[in-house]
Parts: C-alpha cells; sequence; structure tokens
C-alpha cells in the first residue's frame, strides 16, 4: 500500500489560497503577453485590423485546415502563367483574436478498442487556448 499525505482542513485551505493566487498570476502574465501582442500587431480583435507586411488586407480562408485561418494572397505572375501566392496566413483564437501565424499543431492519437481518431490539435501560440483539430483518422 503506497503511503498517502494526509491534509487537514486548514492545510487544505491554505493550499486553495495558494492555487487562487497561482492562477491570478498566470492570468495576469497572459495579459501582459496580449497586449505586447496587439501593441506589436501580431494579435487584432477584427481581422480588418491585423496588419500584414504587404499592406494587403488579410481575407479568411476556406478550406484551411482544422482551424479558422486568414491569409493575404497576392497574384504572381511568370511569364504566361498567374499564380496565386500565399504571402502570410493567422488564425482566429477566441480568448486572443486574429493572431499572424500559425498555431501550434500536436499529434494526437486516442483511438481506443472500439472507437477514437487520431490527427492533429491546434492551440494558439499566445495562451495556448484551443482553436481547431484535423482529424485523419476516425474509427
Amino acid at each position: 500500500m503506497e503511503a498517502q499525505i494526509k491534509i487537514d482542513k486548514k492545510t487544505q485551505a491554505k493550499l486553495n489560497g495558494l492555487n487562487a493566487k497561482i492562477q491570478a498570476i498566470l492570468q495576469e502574465k497572459l495579459t501582459v503577453i496580449r497586449t505586447l501582442a496587439r501593441r506589436q500587431g501580431i494579435v487584432a480583435e477584427k481581422l480588418e485590423d491585423l496588419k500584414s507586411k504587404s499592406g494587403l488586407p488579410f481575407a479568411i480562408e476556406t478550406g484551411r485546415s482544422g482551424y479558422i485561418g486568414a491569409a493575404v494572397k497576392k497574384n504572381v505572375s511568370l511569364g504566361a502563367h498567374v499564380f496565386v501566392d500565399i504571402a502570410e496566413v493567422a488564425y482566429f483564437c477566441p480568448g486572443c483574436g486574429w493572431v499572424k501565424g500559425s498555431p501550434k499543431s500536436t499529434k494526437y492519437n486516442d483511438i481506443g478498442p472500439l472507437s477514437g481518431s487520431a490527427g492533429i490539435n491546434y492551440h494558439c501560440k499566445i495562451c495556448e487556448a484551443f482553436v481547431g483539430k484535423e482529424v485523419h483518422v476516425r474509427s
């Protein structure tokens, strides 16, 4: 049998208070990071407020993998052919708003004996919030 720590009510109350302080500090840290990102033009509440390096507007991209995305597109001509080049990308985070760049991606596999799925989870690079999922296998 494993040894277990016994915590009395007074100690538990103190631990709960410490946990609340930790959460408050982490929230304050996130607020500071989001404020810096807004000042530096990395984040905007509205897509039209997000400025690209080229000055061209971001437009919502349909068919992006697993999350709500946007891109700056420009036509590039090579002789007789015109290609669409995606110059910059952004994604939508429910906590931060529109964020320049791509979200963090992590592979997952939760296929169990009876069901599950495998694919990629997408998280905001600023606040780590879940922003989307791309399912490759479903069982």
